[in-house]
């Protein structure tokens, strides 16, 4: 049996995709396709094509691929709009058809659909004007109920949250 997190934590990135691709192509799964844009997104904003046999072109040609079915079968999740809004709010010239305002559009309607959750809130907390404080409850919040939050998740997109929300926590940005 194939152990993903330890694949992840070698950063070998070129069986973690392989894996996640023969994931999603056995089982149409939305957990397995964020996972999956997350990595080769990650990739892309880490330099980590430079240390495997990965070409950032495959990369991008990868991407785009599982962006667009995301985008097609997708694009009313939830969990999709946020955590992808994340990614391509970040580096969306690499996101087909994106603009600057793409990301933020995403995370904005995964808040309207579901106004109540804190995650999304946070990740929202510059349209929603929160002040350091809240930010940092907020941040604390979600890092409590972190487990149960990102679940369904590959090791490296929970690590990357995590850490950006022990910052948030830190500093209330």
């Amino acid at each position: 049996m194939i152990d993903l997190e330890q694949l992840e934590k070698e950063e070998r990135w070129v069986e973690v995709i392989n894996y996640l691709e023969k994931s999603f192509a056995q089982n149409k799964n939305i957990g397995v396709l964020i996972d999956t844009i997350f990595i080769l997104w990650y990739i892309l904003i880490e330099g980590k094509g430079n240390e495997t046999n990965l070409k950032k072109n495959s990369i991008r040609e990868m991407l785009a691929i599982y962006y667009n079915l995301a985008l097609k079968d997708f694009d009313s999740n939830p969990d999709f709009l946020v955590l992808i809004g994340w990614c391509v709010d970040l580096l969306f010239w690499e996101f087909a058809n994106a603009t600057d305002d793409t990301g933020k559009e995403m995370m904005l309607k995964a808040l309207e659909k579901n106004d109540k959750n804190v995650f999304y809130q946070w990740v929202n907390r510059d349209k929603l004007h929160l002040d350091s404080n809240s930010i940092k409850a907020m941040a604390r919040n979600i890092l409590e109920n972190f487990d149960s939050i990102f679940t369904d998740h590959c090791y490296t997109l929970r690590c990357y949250f995590k850490s950006i929300l022990v910052y948030s926590m830190e500093r209330g940005v």
